[in-house]
């Protein structure tokens, strides 16, 4: 079986009495495609903020897929990954330029 890309394990967010998400629990195999969809309030915004890192769990954890088949939690593979987005985002902006129409 294939490690997933990305997994949430028991993920939960309190703001003091208000809980923002509780419990979520999913796992996104490579290459899949998924949606996030719900209303105003729903806790959208906050389950991005703690897969990407910008805020911490109160509960759970987020894991990345690793070369072992193993996980690693995001918070301490976070540097690295950064780093994989900048650089991508460089080599893009870069390409855009290089190959860019020219007008005649």
């Amino acid at each position: 079986m294939i490690a997933p890309a990305l997994e949430a394990r028991g993920l939960a967010r309190n703001f003091g009495a208000l809980i923002a998400t509780d419990d979520v629990s999913f796992a996104i195999q490579p290459g899949a495609r998924q949606a996030l969809i719900g209303p105003n309030g729903a806790g959208k915004t906050t389950l991005i903020n703690l897969l990407t890192g910008v805020i911490r769990p109160t509960a759970g954890q987020v894991l990345l897929a690793t070369v072992n088949q193993g996980g690693t939690n995001l918070f301490s593979a976070w540097p690295q990954f950064a780093v994989t987005v900048a650089y991508t985002a460089i080599l893009l902006i870069i390409g855009a330029v290089l190959f860019r129409k020219r007008d005649a």
